[in-house]
Formats: structure tokens, C-alpha cells, sequence
């Protein structure tokens, strides 16, 4: 398996290219630490489309499609995995509200991208100024 091309397409947003690349994949009737290894690529790639948004290349879409195609890949690699597929979260990020909104909209929203994307979030009730 060609992790570093793996990554480029689901970095590239590009499902239908990883589906066929996970299927293939399936069809060996590969190991469990190889599927973990697929899926750590899967999350590595998605990690790349969280910074190209960073960057301003990406939009708030491309974040959801990428967390989607992350979550289509779980569940085609649960069965070669296993069950606790927790452990490979991406990490963890806090959000909070910044002093004087009063709107928690826009953190709801970004809480369920960065969930979407692997990623465990802990809300945190300390306004900041």
C-alpha cells in the first residue's frame, strides 16, 4: 500500500480515487496493523486538508467533505481494524468563546468540523479577552 499516495488524494478531496484505493486494499484481506497504518494515512491526509484551510486555500465544505470521506474510511476499515477505532483520534483541540460574542453558532459549527475531521473537542467555559 502506497501511504504517501493515499494521502494526496484524500488531501486532494478526491472519494472516489480513496474508495477504490480502500477497496482494493479490503480485497487483500490485509493484517490489522496494516489497516491501522491505512487508516493513520486516511487521517494524515486530513490533517493536510485542515491546514490548506488554515492557509486560506480550503473552505469551511472542503473541512466537512474531507471528515466525511474520514468517516466512509473508518467504517470500510472497521471490520480489519476492530471496534475501538477511539484510539485513533487525531487529537484533541479546545474551544471556548471569545469575550463579547454572544453567539455560540459559530463555535457549534467549527466544534462539528473539527469533530468530523478526527479530532476529540473539549469545550472549555473560560471566556477570553
Amino acid at each position: 500500500m502506497d501511504c504517501k499516495a493515499l494521502i494526496g488524494h484524500v488531501k486532494n478531496l478526491e472519494e472516489e480515487i480513496v474508495v477504490e484505493i480502500l477497496d482494493d486494499f479490503i480485497a487483500r484481506n490485509p493484517t490489522r496493523d496494516e489497516g491501522i497504518n491505512v487508516m493513520k494515512a486516511c487521517q494524515k491526509g486530513t490533517e493536510e486538508v485542515g491546514r490548506l484551510f488554515e492557509q486560506g486555500k480550503y473552505f469551511a465544505g472542503d473541512l466537512l467533505f474531507a471528515g466525511a470521506m474520514l468517516k466512509e474510511a473508518k467504517a470500510m476499515l472497521q471490520p480489519i481494524i476492530g471496534e475501538d477505532l477511539n484510539y485513533l483520534k487525531s487529537g484533541n483541540i479546545t474551544l471556548g468563546p471569545v469575550y463579547g460574542d454572544a453567539s455560540e453558532q459559530g463555535e457549534e459549527i467549527l466544534a462539528k468540523i473539527v469533530r468530523m475531521a478526527g479530532f476529540v473537542v473539549v469545550n472549555s467555559t473560560v471566556k477570553v479577552s
